[in-house]
């Protein structure tokens, strides 16, 4: 079977694919809360074991993901704020 996710828009697959992410943090009995930035920005909040913690859901329809790099090379962009990344793919 084809890799269906390559004929939905990438505002759609990326839905379907943070929406699998954070049903996986909620059925750890996390509450993903999404920290509010600019466009899809992919940052969660969540709270473990009292403490909170910054998450970050990457999606890929093709299993690359990318942390771009920001001042040349010396810090990442998302990567540098967060505690955790969940990658959320899709497998052909």
């Amino acid at each position: 079977m084809r890799n269906q996710f390559n004929d939905l828009s990438d505002s759609k697959a990326w839905n379907i694919l943070v929406g699998a992410g954070t049903r996986e943090l909620e059925s750890e009995g996390l509450k993903p809360k999404r920290v509010p930035g600019r466009g899809r920005s992919n940052i969660w909040e969540i709270e473990e074991n009292g403490q909170r913690k910054r998450v970050s859901i990457r999606t890929t329809k093709n299993r690359w993901f990318a942390f771009p790099p920001l001042k040349k090379g010396t810090k990442w962009k998302t990567l540098d704020n967060v505690d955790t990344v969940i990658v959320a793919a899709v497998d052909d």
